[in-house]
C-alpha cells in the first residue's frame, strides 16, 4: 500500500525538523510544532526522523533480524513467567497420582480467565501426568454431572462448615471419624481428597524442640577445682 506522504513532502518535513529543534528542547516538541505545520503526526515525524539519522549513519541501525529476534525472546521470557505462575499455583494442589477431573476443572476456571485453558492445559500436561487437555476439559463441562460429582458438591459444604465449627483443627482422621457420626458413608481416602479440594487441613503439631533457656543475669558458681575433675583418691577434691 503505497505511502499518503510523498518523498518531496518528506524531505521538507525533514528540513523543518531540523530547523526547529534548534529551538525546541526536545525532539518531541519539535514533531509537534512541525506536525501541526504541516497535517503530519508527530509520531509520523519522528520515525522519518530516526531513519534518516540511521541512513546517514548518525545513529546505529538494528537489523529486522536482530529486531524480530529480541522479540521472540521476549515473548519466551512471557511465556515462561507465566507457566512458572501456573506450576507454583498448581504444586499446591496436584500432588502424587493422576488428580480427580473435578479438581483439574476447578483449577481451570479458576485461571482460565489469567493464563486462558490452552495455555494452561499444555502447560499442565507437561508436569502433572494425566491432566486434561483443553478438548477433554471442554467435553467435561459439556458432560451431564456424574454420581460422584453430585455427591461431591453435597459433601465439600459439609466438611467445610464441620471444619470451620471444630476451629480449623481437625485433620484426615478426625473429619472422617466425624463425618461418619454425622451418618455419611465416606472412606477417608475420599475425606482427604476433598479436603485438599476445598483447601482444608488439621493442625500440626510442632516438631520445634524447645530447650531451658538460660537465665544469663544469674551469677555462675565459681571453678572451685580448676577444671580438674579427676581426685588421687577420695574426699581428697
Amino acid at each position: 500500500m503505497p505511502s499518503k506522504y510523498g518523498p518531496e513532502l518528506r524531505r521538507r518535513a525533514l528540513r523543518m525538523l531540523a530547523e526547529a529543534r534548534s529551538e525546541h528542547e526536545s525532539l518531541t516538541a519539535a514533531c509537534r510544532h512541525v506536525g501541526g505545520l504541516l497535517g503530519v503526526s508527530p509520531e509520523t515525524l519522528r520515525v522519518w526522523q530516526c531513519r534518516y539519522d540511521i541512513d546517514t549513519g548518525v545513529k546505529p541501525d538494528t537489523s529486522i533480524d536482530m529486531a524480530e529476534e529480541n522479540r521472540r525472546l521476549r515473548r519466551e521470557v512471557t511465556e515462561l513467567r507465566k507457566a512458572n505462575e501456573v506450576l507454583e499455583a498448581a504444586s499446591v494442589i496436584f500432588e502424587g497420582t493422576r488428580p480427580a477431573t473435578n479438581e483439574m476443572i476447578a483449577f481451570i476456571d479458576e485461571h482460565r480467565d489469567r493464563f486462558g485453558v490452552e495455555f494452561l492445559c499444555r502447560t499442565l500436561r507437561a508436569a502433572v501426568r494425566g491432566f486434561l487437555t483443553s478438548r477433554g476439559y471442554r467435553a467435561a463441562k459439556q458432560r451431564t454431572p456424574s454420581a460422584r460429582q453430585l455427591r461431591d458438591e453435597l459433601l465439600v459444604p459439609e466438611i467445610q462448615r464441620l471444619h470451620a465449627k471444630h476451629y480449623g483443627v481437625y485433620g484426615r482422621r478426625k473429619m472422617h471419624a466425624l463425618l461418619k457420626r454425622e451418618g455419611w458413608d465416606i472412606g477417608r481416602d475420599q475425606t482427604e481428597r476433598l479436603m485438599r479440594l476445598v483447601g482444608v487441613r488439621g493442625v500440626r503439631k510442632s516438631k520445634r524442640v524447645f530447650a531451658t533457656q538460660p537465665n544469663k543475669t544469674m551469677v555462675l558458681p565459681a571453678d572451685l577445682v580448676s577444671r580438674r575433675f579427676v581426685a588421687d583418691e577420695p574426699r581428697k577434691l
